[in-house]
């Protein structure tokens, strides 16, 4: 068998007439793909979770249609699950080992991240002190 480590972490050997290429790590343990689960995570998070927020920032004027459940508020919010979701089969059919682990992975991160990105938003978009009404405008009904 003769073999050549060209880069950090694989191996790559021949083995009578054929090339195989084994990802190894201190000996014969096989890494997971871990950036394919993070770079998917990431994206999936941004696409949900930017995607529900231009939709409520942009589609609703006020906030109080999302205070009224509908099939729009409730589309708007199954978008970052879908996304998860789509993500985790992606990295599913993309692994070849610990494809459960990974995939599990995968929807945990992007959920985290949604909810960090969904976090972030709502403090870049808060008023820090409400609005207080002018002096001259104020008319007394009554």
């Amino acid at each position: 068998m003769l073999c050549y480590p060209w880069a950090a972490f694989s191996t790559y050997c021949y083995h009578s007439d054929e090339f195989t290429a084994a990802t190894t790590f201190e000996g014969n343990f096989q890494r997971m793909r871990l950036k394919l689960v993070f770079v998917s995570s990431l994206i999936a998070a941004a696409i949900g979770a930017g995607g529900a927020i231009t939709i409520i920032l942009f589609v609703f004027s006020s906030l109080t249609p999302l205070m009224k459940p509908g099939a729009v508020v409730f589309s708007t919010f199954l978008l970052p699950l879908v996304a998860t979701l789509i993500a985790s089969i992606f990295v599913y059919r993309h692994t070849a080992r610990r494809r459960k682990l990974q995939a599990a992975l995968t929807a945990l991160i992007a959920l985290f991240l949604t909810v960090a990105i969904f976090l972030s938003a709502s403090f870049a978009t808060s008023r820090s002190r409400p609005i207080q009404p002018q002096p001259g405008l104020q008319r007394n009904a009554g």
